[in-house]
């Protein structure tokens, strides 16, 4: 099998780790299978759920999301996202026609964050997370099922 992947928005990358897990989404351990080599990394690495972890090399250069998991949700997500330096953040959530349903973040700290979204009130559907920061936008979609 080869596994082939493009990172969305990320920039100095060290590396990549690549795990596998055995059992189900909540049960066993991860194990590497596999890795790309780069320069070492001074930041702790970023596990994704899938297994996959990225090594950065250095800071973070702008403000943007890195992941939201589960993805589909049912209760809760966790929301992760860097910001380069104290500034402007705002991060929100819409629905499928572009209404305004929950202001997630409103400022922050420098470095890398996760918070907790509560979803369970929220119908089945389609929705975005669009994070706005230092004049530029990112957007993630998240899917609610019941």
């Amino acid at each position: 099998m080869r596994l082939t992947w493009t990172t969305a928005t990320e920039t100095g990358n060290a590396g990549f780790r690549v795990q596998r897990k055995a059992g189900g989404a909540n049960d066993g351990s991860w194990t590497t299978v596999g890795s790309l080599r780069g320069r070492p990394a001074h930041l702790p690495p970023q596990a994704g759920r899938h297994g996959r972890q990225q090594l950065f090399k250095r800071g973070v250069k702008e403000a943007e999301l890195l992941s939201t998991y589960p993805n589909p949700a049912q209760q809760q997500v966790t929301l992760r996202y860097a910001v380069p330096q104290r500034q402007d953040v705002k991060i929100h959530l819409y629905d499928i026609l572009g209404r305004r349903i929950q202001t997630v973040v409103n400022g922050e700290r420098k470095g890398r964050h996760e918070r907790q979204l509560d979803v369970s009130q929220l119908a089945s559907g389609v929705y975005f997370l669009r994070l706005a920061a230092g004049g530029k936008t990112r957007t993630q979609k998240l899917t609610i099922v019941r």
